[in-house]
């Protein structure tokens, strides 16, 4: 019974010859047959195998079928291609520019370098698409997930490997993807990571953040070291530990100390407070911006070139460090609108950092989005997103702008540092103002003295919230009887004048206070009704009056009393 079985097998498989069925390429693609191969069923012999193409030899001989790119979320440019099925890989060439002789060197190119990636890690990369087009969105290569969009200069000269292998590999961080493109195609240069980390100010350059490795940023040696930064940080890791580890590995910062160690490197390379929270940093190229930062949840869309530079890496720190103290002063203070303020710091939010006519920074209430004129502003912006008046009412401006300057004041710290003392910022401030003198002089030297009073003695170097509480408390009391010059006025913006108010009574109206004042004025408050309750009115959009059955004139008349008690009075010469 089984040789009969057998027996018909042969016959079947004889009948049937060498046919081999038709070959479909993607959707995307028009149906393609492959030639028919001779048969050898007429032996019984096994057919040898034949060693698989090599990449010149498939990038010359596969098919070229007609696609398209679809209209997607990310991508949303339409347009028809021209592609190549090359097993994991599709290569698809734009039309209007598309060139046989090129898509195929393309793909001799892209196969050649997966195949020698393959080699070196001995893992197979995934399946990706390769879009070449004339110029992707935002004028450079990028990729978004499978997908990878490059001019095929790009892909030639290398500059798209990055986003290839990063596709290829599922590699999200640019430290992976830089540092694995290096690794295969670049060379080592332990001397020379040395030397460039001899210079302590480069200390930060080894986080590999895109903010070092962005030539968009970066001057062309902190590319250099950051590229070859991650390249050895890359064999370190694949060396030691494998490519699992080097894939599952997203901040740099814990290696440090053990790579350093290997290569020699004797300055100490510690990356500063939330480093690990810009280990997720992603930069986008953006046809309306010049750049593009993501964050998590946060988007720093960049227009103003003077922006661009190596400093906003410890910049962004110390706004994530600063958010931390902002978020626990309103836990701390404000329970009744904590769980507000933790939930709109998870919201996306949206920050347009541009130089704009106005020469503000401006938080659209509801909207999460925030224009940034200024990097010192960048806590106080984000506090009017955590605490929304969700009830506005413009003549509740001071309320809303005090307790605002009051929560950010922890995080706002974080810009004003290195300073010795008072003096030593006062003269900085105003280094090109000329000397002070008269009324100026004594302005300054009344703040000086409530900054003494106000400061814990226990604390080291300048702190700046001191001196903006000193400084209200001083333009509170002494405003109304000097006359101060203009070039030596700090921080004297009206609340309301920015929202095109009239001039008028501090006395008598609110939003005719400058921005410390109104942050000591909602701080009286809060001595006198309780943080918690202030903040919530604030919030709510309700008066004073409404809140604590007390007018505004009656309140700046008792905070300027208390304050003249406490910080004026015990210390007139």
């Amino acid at each position: 019974m089984k040789n009969r079985f057998w027996s018909l097998l042969l016959v079947f498989a004889l009948l049937l010859g060498g046919c081999t069925p038709a070959l479909n390429s993607e959707s995307t693609g028009k149906e393609t047959t492959l030639p028919l191969t001779e048969s050898t069923a007429e032996t019984n012999e096994v057919p040898t195998q034949t060693a698989p193409p090599s990449p010149e030899e498939l990038a010359n001989t596969a098919p070229i079928a007609e696609g398209s790119h679809p209209r997607e979320d990310d991508y949303l440019a339409t347009f028809k291609t021209h592609f190549l099925s090359l097993g994991q890989v599709d290569l698809h060439m734009e039309n209007q520019i598309y060139q046989e002789e090129q898509l195929r060197r393309a793909a001799q190119t892209l196969l050649e370098e997966l195949t020698a990636a393959e080699t070196a890690l001995g893992v197979k990369p995934e399946p990706i698409t390769v879009y070449l087009v004339r110029e992707p969105l935002g004028g450079y290569a990028m990729s978004l997930g499978s997908q990878v969009f490059c001019s095929p200069e790009e892909l030639e000269n290398g500059t798209a490997r990055d986003d290839v292998l990063g596709a290829a590999y599922g590699l999200e961080l640019a430290w992976q993807r830089a540092g694995l493109a290096e690794y295969l195609f670049g060379e080592a240069d332990d001397e020379g990571l040395r030397a460039y980390y001899a210079d302590d100010s480069h200390v930060y350059t080894a986080s590999c953040t895109p903010i070092f490795l962005s030539p968009l940023i970066a001057d062309e040696e902190t590319v250099r070291a950051a590229r070859s930064t991650a390249r050895s940080l890359t064999a370190f890791l694949l060396e030691r530990e494998g490519f699992q580890a080097f894939r599952e590995t997203r901040d740099v910062g814990p290696l440090l100390p053990a790579w350093q160690e290997s290569l020699g490197i004797e300055t100490p390379l510690r990356l500063p407070e939330k480093s690990e929270v810009l280990a997720e940093m992603e930069l986008v190229t953006n046809h309306s911006s010049i750049c593009l930062l993501r964050l998590n949840n946060l988007s720093f869309a960049f227009k103003d070139e003077s922006w661009l530079d190596p400093w906003l890496y410890g910049w962004l720190c110390n706004y994530f460090a600063g958010m931390d103290k902002v978020l626990e002063r309103i836990c701390t203070e404000a329970p009744s609108v904590a769980e507000l303020a933790e939930e709109n710091m998870q919201k996306p939010i949206w920050f347009s950092v541009e130089d704009n006519p106005y020469g503000i920074s401006w938080a659209f209430g509801d909207t999460d989005k925030v224009l940034l004129d200024f990097p010192q502003s960048v806590w106080h912006e984000t506090t009017h997103i955590l605490l929304p008046n969700r009830f506005y009412k413009r003549d509740l401006d001071w309320q809303v702008e005090g307790a605002t300057e009051h929560f950010c004041a922890p995080g706002t710290e974080y810009y004003w540092t290195g300073f010795a003392d008072f003096e030593e910022f006062l003269t900085w401030v105003f280094q090109e103002s000329g000397e002070m003198g008269g009324d100026d002089l004594v302005f300054y030297d009344r703040v000086g003295k409530i900054y003494e009073a106000l400061r814990d003695p226990n604390a080291e170097g300048f702190i700046y919230e001191t001196f903006v509480r000193a400084y209200g408390i001083a333009a509170l009391l002494l405003d109304e009887s000097l006359s101060r010059s203009e070039e030596f006025k700090f921080y004297d913006t009206a609340v309301g004048s920015l929202k095109g108010e009239e001039a008028a009574s501090k006395a008598k109206v609110g939003n005719a206070l400058s921005y410390p004042e109104a942050m000591v004025m909602v701080e009286y408050a809060m001595e006198r009704f309780g943080p918690d309750a202030v903040t919530a009115a604030a919030v709510a959009g309700k008066s004073v009056e409404e809140a604590f059955d007390i007018d505004y004139e009656t309140l700046y008349a008792d905070a300027v009393e208390y304050y003249r008690a406490l910080y004026l009075e015990q210390s007139e010469d």
